[in-house]
């Protein structure tokens, strides 16, 4: 069905104009107006016309996709009345898509967006004034955390009784991190003054995409709406690179501050950028005339400062304690998000009285841009390195760490897929037109041809089940991990909305956005999809995100799950002529039975189970008391048990300790060179060397055996683990201050510290000199940081560490190698002596 034409969209454009409601803050011009309408008309045309469904915009329920985007703005249901819902459904119910979306007019989104600001600002006021009254904390009543399946208050009576334990569930749970009542009513109000801010900072845009996203919902789960600010922050999360200074960015209390430097990008290679630095004026150009960006929103600075490669920017930085000013000019370059990167590791697993050694690749997505046969980056070139490292060290196996993958390009997860197998087809997709193609490895050489395993959980989605399923479909590798993978079989493509744009070719094109659609489904070499059922493990182990994480068939609008004709993958690999190691049934059958075995005995997995038994009935508790003594004996009873959990962690993980050696890329190393010759070389801004030293937001720590620096960022230590450690804290500083600093003033820095504002800037320095006393000078201070820092280093090797102390998943995908190396190596030797024993026989026929 095609919309309205144009003709009509600008008769109509007049009367929804003079409609717009009075109390809508955002008064877009004409010419805005006009332009959201016309994307609008063709996003919708997309959406019917190529989506996989190809459903009629006609069918969309109007109620329903109403309903559905009030929940997207108040998800916990705790704005809106239910009096609001339904003068929206009735005042827009009959009208929503004859009378507005059929010619791309938004104004119902925007009324309604205009009752939800109304109905936060005031809800806002009443908690600001609220929290200046008392709280009865020792009433015997309860709260519902989770409203998102419960109605909307009845009224405004209702509202007020759930915002009233709302409060005093937030000030106790201040108080029972050690803040006093004062300080908890203070933190929770600059926490709803944020909100304040975020509402105020919300932008017509926004408003479209919010709308436009939940309507594309109504079709499946992961067809969306960019607006043209957030295709290109997807455009940068799918390339795994971007364009610019190579800083990230946050906003504290209107600035623009540095939050991390990103390793061989011009902002550190220039020596005069560090964290916690505020950005306070931009140019474009060493002679562009100076932009003031306070107050001005993140989003909008972050787009001044990135820019073509090569293209130079010119930047007024003011230092963190205002004092001094300094322009910087450099350079914009690409930056490769080298921690994003495929990583490797080689592991000795000590089995018996040998040791088998084990590679390991974890990829957190299927990346890549550019050519990558010419040196662009991607996924299968980084794997073929980080392989052909691996081999160096004459690996006995090899595991897939697909985990935390979440998806990203196809074309990655079938190039991927074919540094495994010689050639074959790899994955089918269905079109909305019912059209039905393969995508197949043409490449017949083979990086890795010995065991592997592709490790998996409910996280693991889209293009990690494609490969994980295209080679349990060959039988190449042992899928293991939780029950199942996430379960997201289809395809989306994204479409350019500008590109249907009709404007006079020399005119600029709009700056509008992307339609994420999906127009295909997966299906695996052997028929199935991987859709809403995912890809099973052949070995199952106990998961705490099968808790954590709804899979696809769970979300609302998933597409069903089917099967095609087969793709004739059996064939191909007759056509093989590597020897490659493949698994069958029986094999699995036995590796299965040994895992369970061990599952059912072995400590690690005793513990396992019972720590995931606690945590389960934590994350699937429903209601909390209101009554602050309750929820102290609670609060306490809980840091016990995790502290006990904790510490058998800690000794289960030296007991169960194995050899691992990271293997990094090429591109990973030279960043780490730059890096680090860059933390060696660039003195602080007070010139000193910034080897264990302490500044704004980073401890430079340099262990005696080696000469690399390891920044330790200070907002994210375990101050609530340290507590257990504020003796040990509390003597490693009393020799700088010539005193003595007891066990109790030092619990009381780490819950000061551990209570701090993550959204603020962190103040490190606050706690020691408001708990240590007027005899704590700037000279002491700057010498005793560094001491508590090395301590906390010494006493939490988590800080250092790159993975888990105690992954008990990886260990077991270890163990499993290892029992099908034994397998192979005993079916290889019964075959042999078997061979033997035939040819003996042979003779003794022949001579008699």
């Amino acid at each position: 069905m095609r919309l309205f034409p144009l003709y009509i969209l600008a008769a109509y454009c007049a009367l929804s104009i003079s409609a717009l409601s009075a109390k809508f803050e955002y008064r877009p011009t004409a010419e805005e107006r006009q332009s959201m309408q016309r994307e609008t008309r063709i996003a919708l045309e997309f959406l019917q016309d190529y989506h996989l469904k190809k459903m009629p915009f006609a069918e969309i329920d109007s109620e329903e996709l109403l309903t559905n985007y009030m929940t997207t703005l108040d998800e916990q249901r705790l704005f809106f009345l239910q009096s609001d819902h339904d003068e929206v459904i009735e005042r827009f119910k009959a009208t929503l898509k004859p009378s507005y979306l059929f010619i791309g007019d938004l104004y119902p989104a925007f009324q309604i967006y205009s009752i939800y600001q109304s109905q936060v600002e005031s809800r806002l006021d009443w908690i600001s004034e609220r929290l200046n009254g008392d709280f009865d904390l020792d009433r015997e009543d309860e709260i519902v955390l989770d409203r998102t399946e419960l109605p909307w208050p009845a009224d405004k009576a209702e509202a007020n009784s759930l915002w009233e334990k709302r409060l005093s569930f937030d000030i106790i749970a201040e108080l029972l991190e050690g803040e006093t009542l004062e300080q908890a009513k203070e933190k929770i109000a600059k926490r709803y003054d944020r909100r304040r801010k975020f509402l105020a900072e919300f932008e017509i845009h926004n408003i479209q995409e919010t709308f436009l996203s939940t309507l594309t919902t109504l079709y499946d789960p992961h067809s969306q709406f960019f607006s043209w600010d957030s295709a290109r922050e997807f455009d940068i999360e799918i390339s795994n690179s971007l364009i610019g200074i190579g800083a990230q960015l946050r906003d504290v209390e209107g600035y623009c501050v540095v939050e991390r430097v990103l390793p061989g990008g011009p902002a550190e290679l220039s020596g005069r950028i560090h964290p916690g630095d505020k950005i306070v004026e931009v140019a474009q150009g060493a002679n562009g005339t100076p932009v003031d960006v306070v107050g001005m929103k993140l989003r909008r600075v972050v787009h001044m400062i990135r820019g073509e490669p090569s293209t130079t920017i010119k930047l007024t930085i003011q230092s963190p304690d205002g004092q001094t000013r300094k322009t910087v000019v450099m350079k914009r370059d690409r930056i490769e998000l080298a921690s994003n990167l495929a990583k490797a590791e080689v592991i000795e697993l000590p089995q018996g009285d040998k040791t088998v050694t084990v590679g390991k690749i974890e990829l957190h997505s299927f990346y890549g841009e550019g050519d990558f046969e010419d040196g662009g980056i991607s996924t299968s070139g980084d794997v073929k390195e980080l392989i052909e490292k691996l081999e160096k060290y004459e690996i006995d196996g090899l595991i897939l760490d697909l985990r935390r993958n979440g998806g990203g390009r196809l074309d990655e997860a079938v190039r991927l897929t074919g540094l495994f197998i010689e050639t074959g087809p790899v994955v089918m997709k269905r079109s909305f037109d019912g059209q039905i193609s393969e995508d197949w490895d043409e490449d017949a050489d083979i990086a890795y041809d010995g065991p592997l395993v592709v490790l998996t959980s409910r996280m693991s989605a889209s293009a990690s089940e494609i490969m994980a399923g295209a080679l349990k479909s060959y039988n190449r590798a042992i899928v293991i991990g939780d029950e199942s993978t996430y379960g997201k079989g289809t395809v989306q493509t994204l479409l350019e909305i500008a590109r249907m744009n009709s404007s006079p070719f020399w005119s600029s094109p709009p700056k509008w956005g992307q339609l994420k659609l999906t127009i295909q489904q997966f299906y695996l070499p052997d028929g199935n999809s991987t859709q809403e059922l995912g890809v099973p493990s052949d070995i199952v182990f106990p998961s705490l995100t099968e808790s954590l994480i709804e899979t696809e068939g769970e979300q609302p609008y998933a597409l069903a799950w089917g099967e095609i004709r087969p793709m004739g993958f059996d064939t191909a690999t007759e056509t093989w002529t590597t020897p490659i190691t493949t698994v069958n049934q029986a094999t699995i059958q036995q590796l299965l039975e040994q895992s369970q075995l061990r599952q059912a005995t072995l400590p690690e997995f005793e513990f396992f189970d019972r720590e995931l038994e606690w945590r389960r009935a934590l994350i699937e508790r429903e209601t909390f008391s209101l009554n602050l003594e309750q929820r102290r004996t609670e609060i306490d009873d809980q840091k016990t048990q995790r502290r006990a959990f904790e510490d058998e962690r800690k000794r289960l993980s030296k007991e169960l300790a194995f050899d691992a050696q990271p293997v990094k890329l090429a591109l990973a190393s030279e960043q780490d060179k730059v890096h680090q010759a860059k933390l060696l070389e660039t003195p602080l801004p007070n010139g000193e060397s910034r080897a264990n030293k302490f500044y704004q937001k980073v401890f430079y720590y340099q262990a005696e055996e080696t000469s690399d620096i390891e920044e330790i960022w200070v907002e994210y230590i375990d101050y609530e683990e340290m507590v257990n450690y504020a003796k040990e804290l509390a003597d490693s500083i009393g020799p700088i201050l010539d005193q003595e600093v007891t066990a109790e003033v030092m619990e009381s820095i780490l819950t000061t510290l551990k209570n701090a504002d993550r959204y603020g800037e962190f103040d490190v320095k606050g706690p020691f000199e408001t708990h240590l006393g007027e005899t704590l000078t700037d000279e002491k201070l700057d010498a005793l940081l560094p001491a508590f820092f090395t301590k906390i280093v010494e006493l939490d090797e988590d800080l250092l560490r790159e993975r888990p102390v105690l992954d008990i998943h990886l260990r077991e995908s270890l163990r499993v190698i290892a029992d099908w190396i034994d397998l192979a190596e005993a079916t290889s030797s019964e075959a042999s002596i078997a061979a033997t024993k035939a040819d003996l026989h042979a003779v003794t026929a022949e001579q008699l």
